[in-house]
């Protein structure tokens, strides 16, 4: 076998290796439930607490995160019972909130007229319309009610 020809193969081995890797790892997506574990053990800041005008029975409210804002209202996440989470809304500017908690986080989701809507989703989920993805596994609808 010539030089060229061995070079040429391990250089087809290498896009070929490297194609199935980036592959693999382009079209793995992470689960709703690893991904807001994932974003519940990261480390705590000011903004990530909770406001004190909620608590459900199994919500640990000392783990809560912020998600992100959208206007006045606040979107967070805390762990709930053992590998639960709930999803919590609070308009910062009333104090009106939606809250959801739940051990399989697939759909789950919160709404109320005061504060809108959120959903779990998975980060290839497509977006409907009138909602906005403030995280890969969240998206939001202030003006939703269902």
């Amino acid at each position: 076998m010539s030089k060229v020809t061995r070079t040429g193969k391990v250089w087809m081995t290498a896009v070929a290796l490297c194609g199935i890797t980036l592959s693999i790892a382009g079209c793995a997506q992470q689960d709703p439930t690893s991904q807001i574990q994932s974003f519940l053990a990261t480390e705590s800041g000011p903004e990530d607490v909770l406001p004190s005008i909620l608590e459900t029975s199994g919500m640990d409210t000392k783990s809560s995160r912020e998600v992100g804002t959208l206007g006045a209202l606040r979107y967070f996440v805390t762990a709930y019972s053992v590998n639960g989470a709930c999803l919590v809304i609070v308009d910062s500017k009333s104090a009106a909130s939606s809250s959801a908690c739940g051990s399989d986080l697939s759909g789950l989701r919160t709404s109320s007229s005061e504060v809108g809507g959120a959903r779990i989703v998975t980060d290839s989920d497509e977006v409907p319309p009138g909602w906005t993805r403030l995280a890969d596994f969240l998206i939001v609808n202030p003006d939703a009610t269902s």
